[in-house]
């Protein structure tokens, strides 16, 4: 079940990254050297998820390394971006909507995402941080089971 486990996120990160890199490459307008470093990382991630696959489906020793470069290369700086969120909130620029405003806009969800009520704008961003911090222990999952199938033999 650990492996299976191991092996959904790897290719859950597969996926994302991959995307990722498709919506970068995509929005280019020019490839000059600062877009090939900006995907650098992205792509070093996509290659240690593949590797972190590839180990898992043979349950190799090995597979802990990918794994910790994946945990290290996405971790770190998406906490650093949770946390930065967290203190610095992206008020919305046309402000919050007041009582005469929901009644108003009637089913518009444009105006709804727009002008949003405060308790809303709250309550959405309180799902918005939980939903990043469940992200984060999922892909954090891999290093300690691999870990601990490696210590118990399990890996050859």
């Amino acid at each position: 079940m650990a492996i299976w486990t191991v092996y959904l996120v790897a290719a859950g990160i597969c996926f994302v990254t991959a995307v990722g890199l498709f919506q970068t490459l995509m929005r280019a307008y020019s490839f000059d050297m600062a877009l090939v470093l900006g995907l650098v990382p992205t792509a070093a991630t996509f290659l240690a998820a593949i590797m972190l696959l590839e180990g898992t489906r043979q349950r190799r020793r090995w597979a802990f390394w990918p794994a910790l470069v994946v945990l290290v290369a996405i971790v770190p700086s998406n906490i650093v971006s949770l946390i930065d969120y967290s203190l610095n909130p992206n008020l919305p620029a046309a402000g919050f909507a007041s009582e005469q405003d929901v009644a108003s806009r009637g089913a518009s969800p444009l105006r709804a995402l727009l002008k949003p009520t405060e308790a809303g704008f709250w309550g959405n961003r309180m799902k918005t941080i939980l939903a990043t911090l469940v992200v984060l222990l999922i892909v954090a999952l891999p290093t300690p089971i691999l870990w601990r199938l490696r210590s118990k033999g399990v890996l050859r």
